[in-house]
């Protein structure tokens, strides 16, 4: 079973962390922690924790009170993987064929005529001042 372990603080180590979940026997080589660049510099840290089914997963998912390392809730909830395959995000998901019946009525968006063709309702108005385009001292 393989546990995701979310909102880590950026001072969190392997060690550390096993030792806060109670499972400092556990080698650290079965923790992985991500670091994944958010926006505006900011860094995103999260673990994922490979542990066997059992007593100790079933209490740390299972654990009412929050786990709290320098001040923050770390999430704790069993990783389930993601599949590519039913994704938005896959490469060439524009390609495949919708599987599910259509359930728009129509075409949202209407066809236009030629986007760089308009028509000039009527001719601008005179103004006061007088305008000449020559350059010519007047």
């Amino acid at each position: 079973m393989i546990l995701y372990l979310g909102n880590l603080p950026p001072s969190v180590s392997e060690g550390r962390l096993l030792k806060v979940l109670g499972l400092s026997s556990l080698s650290p080589s079965r923790l992985r922690i991500v670091k994944k660049p958010v926006r505006e510099g900011r860094v995103a840290r999260f673990g994922l924790l490979q542990i066997e089914e059992g007593r100790e997963a079933r209490k740390l998912l299972r654990r009412r009170k929050p786990l709290v390392l320098d001040g923050i809730a770390i999430e704790v909830r069993e990783f389930h993987r993601r599949a590519a395959a039913n994704e938005r995000r896959a490469l060439d998901w524009r390609k495949r064929p919708w599987p599910h019946p259509e359930r728009r009525k129509s075409e949202r968006r209407r066809p236009e005529s030629d986007p760089h063709e308009f028509e000039l309702s009527q001719p601008p108005a005179a103004t006061g001042y007088d305008v000449s385009y020559s350059s010519e001292p007047q």
